[in-house]
């Protein structure tokens, strides 16, 4: 055989045989195709059932230590944080402020209930009722001058374990002191010289059974002091 007719036949073989390489060949795999996720996929929970208006909206909450319920109203009780509580050793309730992002689910009267959506780590423990009014741009919110102008935290209500030494010497005084300690934050801002109550508390070194005193403290270092009748 001549030395082209190797070198053609050469080339045959090697034509063959890359044919048979590529027809051998695996294809490539398949992507996965890998649904995206969606925070707000939960289903609405049982506290939205009976007669409550399905919303699903996101809001930034005004103000701080907005109390967390177990329902709709200051009647029913504050959620325990248990894992403050746990840490802590003493009994601390779930809040949210302005610092987080809440998921409105539903809505019954002047009442959202909310899930916090940020920070991620409170998702799962920070779930409840709140007042709407504390929802930034909500139709409640909207409504009330007073809204992010008067902490949540700012007047906890007078009550044994909160206020021993109120209740103890103001018995039959103790819802006209609740009345006036949120009386006395409302004077505060409208004074316009306080950008947001944070506390509004009896005096107990200056009040008596026949006049009682109080004081608010805002977050710009502004202390108000009001008699019950300058109320």
């Amino acid at each position: 055989m001549s030395t082209s007719s190797k070198i053609i036949l050469s080339l045959i073989l090697l034509a063959v045989g890359a044919s048979l390489l590529i027809a051998c060949g695996k294809k490539p795999p398949k992507k996965k195709t890998i649904a995206a996720s969606n925070s707000n996929q939960d289903k609405p929970p049982k506290d939205c059932e009976n007669g409550a208006q399905l919303t699903g909206k996101r809001y930034t909450p005004i103000g701080t230590g907005i109390s967390m319920r177990g329902g709709p109203g200051i009647k029913f009780k504050k959620l325990i944080n248990k894992k403050a509580t746990k840490v802590l050793k003493k009994t601390k309730y779930l809040s949210v402020d302005d610092t987080t992002l809440v998921y409105e689910e539903c809505t019954q009267g002047n009442w959202s209930w909310v899930r916090v959506i940020s920070p991620k780590f409170l998702s799962k423990s920070h779930r409840g009722w709140i007042e709407s009014k504390h929802l930034n741009n909500s139709p409640a919110s909207k409504s009330d001058k007073y809204t992010g102008k008067i902490a949540s935290s700012a007047i906890i209500p007078t009550s044994a374990d909160q206020y021993p030494k109120t209740v103890r010497l103001y018995p039959s005084r103790v819802k006209e002191i609740d009345k006036f300690r949120k009386l006395a934050a409302m004077k505060a801002v409208d004074s316009g010289k306080c950008d947001i109550a944070i506390l509004s508390e009896l005096s107990l070194t200056k009040s008596t059974r026949q006049r009682l005193s109080f004081f608010v403290d805002c977050t710009n270092g502004a202390r108000f002091r009001y008699w019950e009748n300058e109320l």
